[in-house]
C-alpha cells in the first residue's frame, strides 16, 4: 500500500506530460504584441480582436452611403449595405418593433399568406 501513491504519481505525471507534448502551441498567436514588453505590468491587447481594416475607395463609400440613405427613406427603416470587392454582400433593414416590421414587409410587398 505504500507504493500505490508513488505508482499513481508517476502515472499522472507521465499522462500530464504527454498531454502537454501533444497540445499545439497556439499561445504565440494570442500573446504576440508589436514591440517588447519590458516588465509584467498589464498590457492592452484589445487591438488583437479588432477586425482587419477594409480598403474601400472613398467614392465607393459615398455611393453606398447615398444608396443606404435612399433605401432608408424609401422603406422607413435603417438600411445598411456591406459589399466586398467582388460585389457580393448583404443588405440589412433594421426595425425596432413588430409593428415596424409589419410596415416594412407591407412596403416590400410581402403578405402574410
Amino acid at each position: 500500500t505504500t507504493d500505490l501513491p508513488l505508482i499513481l504519481n508517476s502515472t499522472v505525471k507521465r499522462s500530464l506530460m504527454q498531454g502537454f507534448d501533444e497540445a499545439s502551441e497556439t499561445y504565440e498567436q494570442f500573446c504576440a504584441m508589436d514591440g517588447s514588453v519590458p516588465d509584467f505590468r498589464p498590457q492592452t491587447v484589445a487591438r488583437l480582436l479588432a477586425p482587419p481594416p477594409t480598403r474601400e475607395t472613398p467614392a465607393h463609400d459615398r455611393d453606398l452611403q447615398r444608396l443606404e440613405e435612399s433605401l432608408s427613406e424609401r422603406f422607413g427603416a435603417q438600411a445598411r449595405i456591406r459589399a466586398n470587392r467582388k460585389g457580393a454582400g448583404e443588405l440589412r433593414l433594421s426595425f425596432g418593433s413588430l409593428d415596424e416590421l409589419d410596415g416594412l414587409l407591407a412596403r416590400l410587398g410581402v403578405s402574410e399568406d
